[in-house]
This record gives structure tokens, sequence and C-alpha cells, in this order.
């Protein structure tokens, strides 16, 4: 398992860090830039909250990690981005240091990332020019940053309003966001796509998420659509509703030409996989907004990330 350095890599100091060991891993085939999903179990001289973890490779350069979800003094999910030719356990981790804060980031790690924090929680911000573009370019309008999360928020009947990336993404490709279709309303769409705000108009090619047509249960569809052909099927009642974090997930495959929508809200997990139609050109990420019924609208994302697939995923394991 040997990971190459990543732009920011730097020697690791390993003063002031009491405990190294080897994390061991299975892996099938060569994989390059890929992030790597390891379960770190809380063991003692670990700090609580696992500000103190750090992964280096056997050159001892640095590599960037992003702490996806975790529970103090119990175990952490952890995203690590680098590269492997052969099987081995060259993947090292460090802890037992008190003194030090994490440098988890989700930007260093994943093909694309936005936790839409900004600059101050309290106030209206644009969104990040690095990574989107934008139909609003004035805080105070439509597309916002404010406390946390990505706000469209339409009201009439004006053009469609969103973000788009400026990346774009072949099949091979994870898209992951935890978003509110928060305001009824018209269509709301994210995922994937070319040039649109919208999973509906006439030639577009996308793969995503929407609402087709007045927010309902039965109108809670995955679409995927190439050149205007469309795929689409409805979760009837599945447990969407307004006002509702849920976290959702869009799978290109590029091993076997399918994609694979997901998504777990608290009336469980629901999956779909299609193979009809499926595009396999580079579509940028987006989310959009669209009020043709002259009736307050609003999406909320907090979290995107969009990660390179392996399949199968590569195991791993934490320990000596």
């Amino acid at each position: 398992l040997l990971f190459s350095p990543f732009v920011l890599a730097e020697q690791f100091n390993q003063n002031g860090w009491t405990v190294k060991q080897n994390i061991t891993g299975n892996f099938q085939s060569n994989v390059n830039d890929y992030e790597w999903l390891i379960n770190i179990t809380f063991a003692s001289g670990m700090q609580s909250d696992f500000d103190d973890l750090r992964f280096t490779n056997v050159n001892n350069e640095q590599l960037p990690f992003f702490i996806d979800n975790k529970i103090n003094n119990s175990y952490a999910d952890i995203f690590i981005k680098g590269s492997y030719t052969t099987f081995g356990t060259q993947l090292i981790i460090y802890y037992g240091n008190p003194n030090v804060n994490t440098i988890s980031n989700g930007f260093n790690t994943f093909a694309l990332f936005d936790d839409f924090i900004g600059l101050n929680i309290s106030e209206l911000e644009s969104v990040n020019s690095t990574i989107w573009t934008s139909t609003s370019t004035i805080p105070s309008d439509k597309v916002v940053i404010t406390n946390g999360s990505l706000r469209i928020l339409v009201t009439g009947n004006p053009p469609i309003q969103g973000v788009k990336s400026l990346k774009n993404f072949t099949s091979g490709f994870i898209f992951e966001t935890n978003t509110n279709v928060f305001k009824h309303g018209h269509v709301r769409a994210f995922g994937f796509s070319n040039n649109s705000l919208s999973c509906h108009e006439t030639g577009v090619t996308s793969v995503c998420f929407s609402t087709k047509g007045v927010f309902s249960d039965s109108n809670w569809i995955s679409s995927t659509i190439t050149n205007g052909t469309e795929t689409f099927f409805s979760f009837g009642n599945a447990g969407i509703v307004e006002n509702q974090d849920i976290d959702y997930k869009i799978i290109r495959n590029n091993t076997n030409n399918s994609v694979k929508y997901s998504f777990t809200s608290s009336s469980g997990s629901f999956e779909r996989v299609e193979t009809t139609n499926i595009p396999n050109e580079s579509l940028n990420v987006f989310f959009g907004v669209d009020d043709s019924q002259a009736s307050d609208i609003e999406l909320r994302s907090a979290e995107v990330k969009v990660r390179k697939l392996v399949s199968p995923e590569p195991i791993a394991t934490f320990g000596l």
C-alpha cells in the first residue's frame, strides 16, 4: 500500500506523538488519488475527539484526510486520500499528542467538497467562486451561504436559480450530499448535469434527484437522462418530506455502466439502480431550483462531496 503525497505534503515531525501504528489494507487494483474510508476505534492515548490523528506514507509524508463521522471516545470514520501500487502495510497512523488540534480537511481530501461554512456563519455570503459558478453574485440575492448551508430561495417566477461546479466528472465517481427540501413549490434538483441547473430541460444530460412537478412524495424521483431521453423512477411514499435533513448518494459506476441512487431519511433507507440511458460523458455537479408556479420554494444543502469509485471497495483494518 504505497500512498503518494498530495500538493500540501510535508515531512511529518513525530515529536510529541507517543503512538505509531500501521494500517493494513486489502486492494484489488491500482488507483490514484483515491479517498480511502477507514474506521478508527478509539484507543488509549488518543484525544477523545480524535484531534491528534495524523497519517503518513512510508516516506513520512503527511496525507490529507477528513473526519466524516465520529462519536467521541468511541470511533471515527475517516477518508484518507492517497495512491497505492501493491498490497502492503505502509500507511501509518500517529496519535497520542494532547497538545494539537485536528487538521481534518475535506477540501484537500475529495475530488470536490464544500461544507458551506463561509467566513461568518451569521451573515449572508456568496458561494466559493473557486468551486462554483452561481446564478447569483450578490450575497443578499437568491443563492447564498448562510448558517452553514447553501441556500437557494426562489420567490415568484424567476429563471432557474442555483450553482454549478467548475469541475466536471465522468462515470466512476460518487456524489453525496446532506440536503433539505425546505419549502413547498415546483422543481428542486441536484446531482450531475451538463451545463444546466435542472434535470428536465430539452437536450439535458443528467444524473440526479429531482421533483417532477409540484412537490409530493409521489413526485420525488431519480432521473437519468442522456441527450433528452429520460429514465426515471418515482420513489412514491418513500418518506421524503419537506424540512428534513436527508443524506443522498448517487454512484456512477463505470464498471457495469449503471447508476445507483440511494438516500436515508427518518423513514429508512431506499435505493434504486438504473441501467438504461446511462450517460458516460463528463457532467458538472449542480443544485438548482425552478419555480414556474409563482410560489416560494427553498433548498438547503449542508455539505457535498464527490469521491472516486473503486469496486469492490478496499478493506482496511486499524491495528499492529
